[in-house]
Protein backbone atom coordinates (compact mmCIF):
# COMPACT_ATOMS: atom_id res chain seq x y z
CA UNK A 1 0.00 0.00 0.00
CA UNK A 2 1.47 3.28 -1.04
CA UNK A 3 1.82 6.05 1.51
CA UNK A 4 -0.08 9.31 0.95
CA UNK A 5 1.94 12.14 -0.57
CA UNK A 6 3.64 14.38 1.95
CA UNK A 7 3.10 18.18 2.00
CA UNK A 8 6.67 18.62 0.78
CA UNK A 9 5.85 16.51 -2.29
CA UNK A 10 2.78 18.61 -3.02
CA UNK A 11 4.85 21.78 -2.63
CA UNK A 12 7.53 20.50 -5.00
CA UNK A 13 4.95 19.43 -7.57
CA UNK A 14 3.17 22.80 -7.34
CA UNK A 15 6.44 24.67 -7.76
CA UNK A 16 7.37 22.55 -10.78
CA UNK A 17 3.96 23.14 -12.33
CA UNK A 18 4.13 26.90 -11.71
CA UNK A 19 7.63 27.02 -13.16
CA UNK A 20 6.52 25.12 -16.25
CA UNK A 21 3.58 27.46 -16.78
CA UNK A 22 5.88 30.45 -16.34
CA UNK A 23 8.39 29.11 -18.87
CA UNK A 24 5.61 28.34 -21.34
CA UNK A 25 4.23 31.87 -20.96
CA UNK A 26 7.65 33.40 -21.52
CA UNK A 27 8.24 31.14 -24.55
CA UNK A 28 4.91 32.04 -26.15
CA UNK A 29 5.46 35.72 -25.41
CA UNK A 30 8.95 35.59 -26.92
CA UNK A 31 7.49 34.21 -30.15
CA UNK A 32 4.80 36.89 -30.13
CA UNK A 33 7.50 39.49 -29.59
CA UNK A 34 9.45 38.15 -32.56
CA UNK A 35 6.33 38.29 -34.73
CA UNK A 36 5.68 41.84 -33.50
CA UNK A 37 9.16 42.96 -34.51
CA UNK A 38 9.08 41.19 -37.90
CA UNK A 39 5.72 42.75 -38.73
CA UNK A 40 7.24 46.21 -38.60
CA UNK A 41 5.80 47.28 -35.23
CA UNK A 42 7.97 48.97 -32.65
CA UNK A 43 7.79 49.31 -28.90
CA UNK A 44 7.35 53.07 -28.84
CA UNK A 45 4.53 55.42 -27.99
CA UNK A 46 4.00 56.53 -31.59
CA UNK A 47 3.19 52.95 -32.64
CA UNK A 48 0.85 52.63 -29.69
CA UNK A 49 -1.00 55.83 -30.58
CA UNK A 50 -1.53 54.54 -34.11
CA UNK A 51 -3.15 51.33 -32.80
CA UNK A 52 -4.59 52.61 -29.56
CA UNK A 53 -8.27 52.20 -30.50
CA UNK A 54 -7.78 48.59 -31.59
CA UNK A 55 -5.76 47.68 -28.49
CA UNK A 56 -8.33 49.29 -26.18
CA UNK A 57 -11.11 47.34 -27.90
CA UNK A 58 -9.21 44.08 -27.48
CA UNK A 59 -8.61 44.73 -23.79
CA UNK A 60 -12.25 45.68 -23.23
CA UNK A 61 -13.41 42.45 -24.89
CA UNK A 62 -11.30 40.16 -22.67
CA UNK A 63 -9.52 42.14 -19.93
CA UNK A 64 -8.23 39.17 -17.90
CA UNK A 65 -6.81 37.33 -20.91
CA UNK A 66 -5.09 40.42 -22.27
CA UNK A 67 -3.73 41.31 -18.83
CA UNK A 68 -2.09 37.87 -18.68
CA UNK A 69 -0.83 38.31 -22.23
CA UNK A 70 0.67 41.70 -21.40
CA UNK A 71 2.32 40.24 -18.30
CA UNK A 72 4.07 37.54 -20.31
CA UNK A 73 4.94 39.92 -23.14
CA UNK A 74 6.52 42.48 -20.80
CA UNK A 75 8.42 39.78 -18.89
CA UNK A 76 9.80 38.49 -22.21
CA UNK A 77 10.94 41.99 -23.23
CA UNK A 78 12.79 42.34 -19.92
CA UNK A 79 14.26 38.84 -20.10
CA UNK A 80 15.55 39.38 -23.65
CA UNK A 81 17.03 42.79 -22.71
CA UNK A 82 15.13 44.58 -25.46
CA UNK A 83 14.40 48.32 -25.48
CA UNK A 84 10.91 49.57 -24.73
CA UNK A 85 10.45 48.58 -21.08
CA UNK A 86 9.55 52.11 -19.97
CA UNK A 87 7.14 52.51 -22.90
CA UNK A 88 5.32 49.32 -21.95
CA UNK A 89 4.76 50.52 -18.38
CA UNK A 90 3.16 53.69 -19.76
CA UNK A 91 1.04 51.61 -22.15
CA UNK A 92 -0.07 49.41 -19.25
CA UNK A 93 -1.27 52.48 -17.39
CA UNK A 94 -3.18 53.63 -20.46
CA UNK A 95 -4.81 50.25 -21.20
CA UNK A 96 -5.48 48.87 -17.71
CA UNK A 97 -5.49 51.93 -15.46
CA UNK A 98 -2.94 53.20 -12.97
CA UNK A 99 -2.84 50.61 -10.20
CA UNK A 100 -3.76 47.68 -12.45
CA UNK A 101 -1.03 48.67 -14.92
CA UNK A 102 1.52 49.00 -12.14
CA UNK A 103 0.36 45.70 -10.60
CA UNK A 104 0.97 43.95 -13.93
CA UNK A 105 4.20 45.73 -14.81
CA UNK A 106 6.13 45.45 -11.55
CA UNK A 107 6.10 41.64 -11.05
CA UNK A 108 6.58 41.11 -14.80
CA UNK A 109 9.65 43.37 -14.73
CA UNK A 110 11.05 41.53 -11.71
CA UNK A 111 10.40 38.12 -13.33
CA UNK A 112 12.00 39.18 -16.61
CA UNK A 113 14.92 40.74 -14.74
CA UNK A 114 15.44 37.50 -12.84
CA UNK A 115 15.50 35.59 -16.14
CA UNK A 116 18.16 37.97 -17.54
CA UNK A 117 20.07 37.79 -14.24
CA UNK A 118 20.04 33.98 -14.34
CA UNK A 119 21.03 33.90 -18.01
CA UNK A 120 23.97 36.19 -17.31
CA UNK A 121 25.05 34.04 -14.38
CA UNK A 122 24.80 30.72 -16.20
CA UNK A 123 25.43 31.25 -19.91
CA UNK A 124 26.02 34.85 -20.96
CA UNK A 125 28.50 35.76 -18.22
CA UNK A 126 31.68 35.37 -20.31
CA UNK A 127 30.15 37.33 -23.19
CA UNK A 128 29.09 40.14 -20.85
CA UNK A 129 32.51 40.32 -19.15
CA UNK A 130 34.20 40.46 -22.53
CA UNK A 131 31.99 43.23 -23.95
CA UNK A 132 31.19 45.24 -20.79
CA UNK A 133 34.19 44.90 -18.46
CA UNK A 134 33.76 48.44 -17.09
CA UNK A 135 30.15 47.78 -16.10
CA UNK A 136 31.10 44.54 -14.35
CA UNK A 137 33.93 46.31 -12.52
CA UNK A 138 31.62 49.15 -11.45
CA UNK A 139 29.02 46.69 -10.15
CA UNK A 140 31.63 44.74 -8.17
CA UNK A 141 33.03 47.93 -6.63
CA UNK A 142 29.55 49.24 -5.84
CA UNK A 143 28.53 46.01 -4.13
CA UNK A 144 31.79 45.93 -2.17
CA UNK A 145 31.28 49.48 -0.91
CA UNK A 146 27.50 49.77 -0.64
CA UNK A 147 26.04 46.28 -0.75
CA UNK A 148 22.24 46.30 -0.89
CA UNK A 149 22.20 50.10 -0.80
CA UNK A 150 24.07 50.18 -4.10
CA UNK A 151 21.53 47.86 -5.76
CA UNK A 152 18.64 50.01 -4.55
CA UNK A 153 20.34 53.14 -5.86
CA UNK A 154 20.93 51.84 -9.39
CA UNK A 155 17.35 50.53 -9.50
CA UNK A 156 15.95 53.90 -8.45
CA UNK A 157 18.10 56.08 -10.71
CA UNK A 158 16.19 56.99 -13.90
CA UNK A 159 19.43 57.13 -15.92
CA UNK A 160 20.49 53.55 -15.10
CA UNK A 161 20.36 51.07 -17.97
CA UNK A 162 17.73 48.50 -17.01
CA UNK A 163 19.25 45.65 -19.04
CA UNK A 164 22.87 46.34 -18.12
CA UNK A 165 21.97 46.38 -14.43
CA UNK A 166 20.31 42.95 -14.74
CA UNK A 167 23.26 41.45 -16.61
CA UNK A 168 25.89 43.16 -14.47
CA UNK A 169 24.36 41.95 -11.22
CA UNK A 170 24.13 38.46 -12.74
CA UNK A 171 27.91 38.15 -12.97
CA UNK A 172 28.37 39.50 -9.44
CA UNK A 173 28.16 37.67 -6.14
CA UNK A 174 24.64 38.91 -5.37
CA UNK A 175 22.18 36.15 -4.46
CA UNK A 176 19.03 35.64 -6.54
CA UNK A 177 16.66 36.14 -3.58
CA UNK A 178 18.27 39.46 -2.66
CA UNK A 179 18.23 40.48 -6.32
CA UNK A 180 14.47 39.88 -6.52
CA UNK A 181 13.68 41.71 -3.26
CA UNK A 182 15.87 44.72 -4.04
CA UNK A 183 14.64 44.91 -7.63
CA UNK A 184 11.04 44.93 -6.42
CA UNK A 185 11.70 47.78 -3.99
CA UNK A 186 13.86 49.75 -6.42
CA UNK A 187 11.53 49.47 -9.41
CA UNK A 188 8.36 50.27 -7.44
CA UNK A 189 8.50 54.12 -7.46
CA UNK A 190 9.30 54.43 -11.16
CA UNK A 191 6.67 51.86 -12.12
CA UNK A 192 3.99 53.77 -10.20
CA UNK A 193 5.08 57.07 -11.77
CA UNK A 194 5.13 55.82 -15.37
CA UNK A 195 1.86 53.88 -15.06
CA UNK A 196 0.28 57.04 -13.67
CA UNK A 197 1.57 58.99 -16.68
CA UNK A 198 -0.16 56.50 -18.95
CA UNK A 199 -3.56 57.75 -17.80
CA UNK A 200 -2.88 61.07 -19.55
CA UNK A 201 -1.44 59.62 -22.74
CA UNK A 202 -3.16 62.12 -25.04
CA UNK A 203 -0.45 64.62 -24.14
CA UNK A 204 2.41 62.12 -24.29
CA UNK A 205 3.72 61.03 -27.69
CA UNK A 206 7.39 60.34 -26.89
CA UNK A 207 9.24 58.93 -23.90
CA UNK A 208 11.06 62.25 -23.55
CA UNK A 209 7.70 63.88 -22.78
CA UNK A 210 7.57 61.79 -19.60
CA UNK A 211 11.04 62.65 -18.36
CA UNK A 212 10.26 66.10 -17.05
CA UNK A 213 12.82 67.81 -14.80
CA UNK A 214 10.47 67.37 -11.85
CA UNK A 215 10.16 63.61 -12.34
CA UNK A 216 13.91 63.22 -12.83
CA UNK A 217 14.54 65.22 -9.67
CA UNK A 218 12.04 63.17 -7.67
CA UNK A 219 13.43 59.81 -8.81
CA UNK A 220 17.02 60.98 -8.31
CA UNK A 221 16.14 62.12 -4.79
CA UNK A 222 14.65 58.68 -4.12
CA UNK A 223 17.90 57.13 -5.38
CA UNK A 224 19.79 59.08 -2.72
CA UNK A 225 17.39 57.97 0.02
CA UNK A 226 19.09 54.59 0.69
CA UNK A 227 22.39 56.36 1.32
CA UNK A 228 20.72 58.90 3.62
CA UNK A 229 19.16 56.05 5.58
CA UNK A 230 22.48 54.24 5.73
CA UNK A 231 24.23 57.37 6.99
CA UNK A 232 21.53 57.92 9.64
CA UNK A 233 21.75 54.33 10.85
CA UNK A 234 25.54 54.64 11.09
CA UNK A 235 25.24 57.83 13.14
CA UNK A 236 22.60 56.35 15.45
CA UNK A 237 24.46 53.09 16.02
CA UNK A 238 26.25 53.07 19.40
CA UNK A 239 30.04 53.00 19.17
CA UNK A 240 31.75 49.66 19.62
CA UNK A 241 33.31 49.16 23.09
CA UNK A 242 37.06 49.61 23.41
CA UNK A 243 39.56 47.04 24.68
CA UNK A 244 38.59 47.72 28.29
CA UNK A 245 34.86 47.86 27.70
CA UNK A 246 34.82 51.67 27.18
CA UNK A 247 33.35 53.17 23.97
Amino acid sequence: MTSPPRPRDWLAASAAFAGGVGLLTLWRSAWMLLAWRLSGLHLDLESFHQRRAALEAWVAAAPAAHAALFFGFYAAVCALCLPGTLTLVVVAGALFGWWQGALLSLPAAVLGSLAAFSLSRSLAGPWFLRHFPDVARTVDEGLAQGGDWFVLTVRLLPVSSFSLVNLGLGVSGLGAARFVALSFLGLLPGTLAYAWAGQDLDRVHHVKDLLSPGLWLALSALALLPWVVRWALTRLRPPAPGPEGRP
